[in-house]
Formats: structure tokens, C-alpha cells, sequence
């Protein structure tokens, strides 16, 4: 199998409580991890691995980064990286990343492995509030129908590294998109919001045809947990002004 090394850019934020930062990014607080499944005659089958990749190798563009992620922009694609690598890989990695029909010897046209591509912002701190949701607006969805992206929040428990809550909503053709979730039953575990693309790995010339989808964050907002938690709130307010800028 291909193995070139993919790096992450971990989300790296101040030290201060969980959500409260939350809405604090930049281009490299985005990270990304891919999950490969086997093609089941062009739907998801049996899972292979899963792995960080750069956003970039995802094929996840921010166009527009702002000191706090409302305001940031991303456009969301298939992956191109697999299939292209695999180019010039040997016989196993054209026969597992291509739908090649001669073991290898040849890529074939079109990707072989369902992908789905999560590029995300995970705040470091523990979760202290009982409600996160995150809302933007798609400016412009053109993906292929082969293909679904979803905005999602998941809460993943650090000590065992699995994924325990998993809330997502499907992108529309345009308009606003909001995906909410009550986190009071998740205190001390960890939160990732970010989007999806799901569908088979691609042939970069048919890039054009794929299509993507544009969002922009708008809004996103925390409930907070009662007492403790909104004293914490009010006071990350007042730290809003010596944040890091990139």
C-alpha cells in the first residue's frame, strides 16, 4: 500500500477554558484525517484505516482566515491526492487506489477506495459547557451527486481515542446550514466541529467536472454550563482582545 507520510496541523490554542476559545483558528489550526473504506460498487463498504493528512491532501482550500473562525471560509472537494500518488507508486498501489483492471500494471481512470475527508478545528481544552453549535452559510455548492459534505460536531474521549458523539447535517445546494449538540453528558472530553467530504478518491483531470462546496462560518456559539461555566465565559470575554494573531 502507498505510505507516504501525511502530516496534521494540530489545533494549537491558549490555555484557557474549553469553548470559550473554541472560536479561535487560523489557517493552521484547520487539521484533517482521512477514513478509507473498500468500493462497494460506488458506495462506502468495509473500513481499511484511518489516518491524519493535511488539509491540503484532502483537497480543503481556506480561502479566507480570520483571527476567529466566524468570518473563515473553506472550500470542500474530492480527494485527487490518492489516486495521484499512486501514479507513481509500484503495482499494489495502483490496484488499491485505482480501479485498474490488470493488477497494477496500469492505473486505471477512476478511484478504487471510498474516502471520507474531514477537515476540522478541535479545541485542545476540556469540555466545560453544555451546548456548542455551529452554523455559515454554502456560497456555492456545485459538488458531483457522487459525492455528500456534511458539517458535523463529534466529542471524542481522550483517554480511549474514540469518537462517542458524532452529530452531523448534510450541506445544502445554498442558504445557511447550522448542526447543534448538547455536550452536558461529554464534560472533560474533547470537541471537533469541522466538515466532511464522503465518495470515492478521484482522477484529478476530472476535477473540473467534480465540482466542490464553498462555506463560510457565521456563528459559532456555546450554551454555557450553569454557574462555573458562564464565570468563565464572562471571563475569556475580557482575554478576546490579547488573543494570539497570526
Amino acid at each position: 500500500m502507498l505510505r507516504r507520510q501525511r502530516v496534521a496541523c494540530l489545533a494549537i490554542a491558549a490555555s484557557v477554558p474549553m469553548l470559550a476559545d473554541s472560536a479561535v483558528a487560523g489557517i493552521s489550526d484547520w487539521s484533517g484525517s482521512m477514513s478509507v473504506y473498500n468500493n462497494a460498487s460506488g458506495s462506502q463498504g468495509s473500513f481499511v484505516f484511518s489516518s491524519p493528512w493535511s488539509v491540503s491532501d484532502l483537497k480543503t482550500t481556506v480561502l479566507a482566515s480570520n483571527p476567529t473562525i466566524i468570518g473563515d471560509r473553506l472550500t470542500l472537494q474530492p480527494n485527487y491526492s490518492a489516486y495521484s500518488d499512486a501514479l507513481g507508486g509500484n503495482d499494489f498501489d495502483r490496484a488499491f487506489w485505482t480501479n485498474s483492471t490488470d493488477g497494477g500494471a496500469t492505473a486505471g481512470p477512476s478511484g478504487n477506495k471510498w474516502m471520507v475527508a474531514s477537515t476540522y478545528f478541535e479545541d485542545p481544552d476540556p469540555i466545560s459547557v453544555s451546548g456548542y453549535s455551529l452554523s455559515g452559510t454554502v456560497d456555492l455548492n456545485n459538488l458531483d451527486a457522487g459525492y455528500a459534505a456534511e458539517a458535523f460536531i463529534t466529542v471524542i474521549d481522550p483517554t480511549f481515542l474514540i469518537t462517542v458523539l458524532d452529530v452531523r447535517v448534510a450541506l445544502p445546494g445554498s442558504g445557511t446550514f447550522t448542526v447543534t449538540t448538547d455536550l452536558s453528558a461529554f464534560q472533560g472530553l474533547r470537541l471537533r466541529t469541522g466538515f466532511t467530504v464522503s465518495g470515492l478518491n478521484a482522477n484529478a483531470a476530472s476535477e473540473g467536472a467534480l465540482g466542490g462546496v464553498t462555506v463560510t462560518i457565521t456563528s459559532p456559539s456555546v450554551v454555557p454550563a450553569p454557574a462555573a461555566g458562564a464565570i468563565a465565559l464572562l471571563g475569556a470575554a475580557g482575554m478576546v482582545g490579547s488573543r494570539r494573531r497570526r
